[in-house]
């Protein structure tokens, strides 16, 4: 027998035979071990750590009238100690990828974990723990999305989360970040009807609001992660990306996280709002793209200075410097007298103004609620440069296209 085995074998019978701090210290070694060595946490599994280690959360979360196997378990409630280290045994088991299912299939698992994760009497490193375990339990790259889905459609995933991001520390808010970013990046790339529900239950629950104040709040990492999940949360849902331009912090918000002349948050911030925004004006249209410009030289100014910027990256560049074609679009579109704004205007725009912009938004599409008798927006001075740039690259990609 492998000697890996072996020591395995003696870890999960000192946890099913003992109690108290036997348990403790079982549990203890078995996060130890399983930390760095994925062998080990094969040898765990295959020893039937994994039931034991659920049986744990069980206790503690008051279910303790599941049944239970003959191992001997002791079932009497576990301390929060004992809590927090079976579930960092189990996010370490979870880097092993055939474990990640057994741990979703064994009764009562994601039960616990969730229960955890929204359970404002655990202390913030167990919530937080029990929330980063969700997203390892997400990343099944060798199982075609079968857990991620199974974690991201179980009752009360959404909920936990977000009572997590209310409740918790900066540490716990970041680690229900990154799980519900996972779950929200897996759903948009199945395009499933699960995805989009998952979505509709964080409109419900509020996110959009409690990510916008966390942005607010000016701690740059947690506005970095935000601004991404906003993102993904937009993309591809119109219904999402309205909901977004509703809030009425949420366009100034990012419009200074780009701007780096007045915003002291890192590039990285920038560039993930510049995301947001761009997301924005795919999925929202040209009424997400009307409301940008509605607030004035802000949305040209802070893409036009982020396109510009000798800090910014290559793709933070590159989503800015979409962001100012659509602007570009929209303005011209809205300039234009009222005859031509109507969905008769699509034969009346050179094609090659518009040529090869169908990945951004179709010209054919009207601008909304023009006013016939109203004056066009006239953008201050200090917005020409950029807007004259978004004007030139719709040009320029109109000549390229031509030749």
């Amino acid at each position: 027998m492998d000697s890996k085995l072996r020591a395995a074998q003696v870890l999960v019978q000192k946890l099913a035979n003992g109690c108290g701090s036997a348990q403790l210290e079982a549990v203890a070694e078995m996060r130890l071990f399983s930390k760095w060595d994925d062998q080990n946490r094969m040898s765990l599994a295959e020893a039937g750590a994994i039931p034991l280690l659920v049986q744990l959360l069980h206790a503690k979360n008051g279910n303790q009238n599941q049944h239970h196997t003959n191992s001997g378990t002791n079932t009497n409630e576990c301390s929060p100690v004992l809590f927090e280290k079976a579930i960092v045994a189990l996010l370490n088991l979870s880097l092993h990828p055939p474990n990640k299912l057994a741990i979703v299939r064994t009764p009562g698992a994601l039960d616990s974990i969730i229960w955890a994760v929204g359970c404002d009497g655990m202390g913030n490193e167990a919530r937080g723990c029990a929330a980063t375990l969700l997203q390892s339990l997400m990343e099944d790259t060798s199982l075609g999305g079968a857990t991620a889905a199974m974690v991201a459609a179980y009752p009360g995933f959404a909920k936990s989360l977000v009572k997590l991001l209310q409740e918790g520390g900066s540490r716990a808010k970041g680690d229900a970040l990154h799980a519900l970013f996972q779950a929200i990046t897996k759903a948009n790339a199945s395009r499933s009807e699960e995805g989009l529900l998952l979505k509709e239950e964080l409109l419900r629950e509020g996110v959009i609001s409690l990510l916008l104040k966390l942005v607010a709040c000016g701690k740059p990492r947690l506005a970095e992660e935000c601004f991404g999940l906003l993102a993904a949360i937009a993309r591809g849902d119109p219904r999402a990306a309205d909901a977004i331009v509703q809030n009425p912090t949420a366009l100034p918000l990012a419009f200074r996280a780009m701007d780096q002349h007045v915003s002291s948050m890192p590039p990285r911030t920038a560039e993930n709002a510049a995301a947001m925004l761009l997301e924005l004006c795919e999925s929202g249209g040209s009424a997400a793209v009307a409301a940008m410009l509605a607030e004035g030289e802000s949305a040209v100014v802070s893409a036009g200075r982020l396109a510009a910027s000798v800090t910014a990256s290559p793709r933070a560049k590159r989503k800015a410097d979409a962001i100012l074609l659509h602007l570009g679009q929209q303005h011209r579109a809205s300039s234009a007298p009222a005859s031509l704004c109507g969905p008769a205007s699509a034969s009346s725009m050179s094609p090659s103004n518009f040529h090869g912009m169908e990945r951004f938004r179709p010209p054919t599409e009207s601008a909304p609620n023009v006013n016939p008798r109203q004056k066009p927006k006239v953008l201050p001075k200090s917005a020409n440069k950029y807007l004259a740039r978004a004007m030139r690259s719709l040009n320029n990609i109109g000549k390229h296209n031509s030749t």
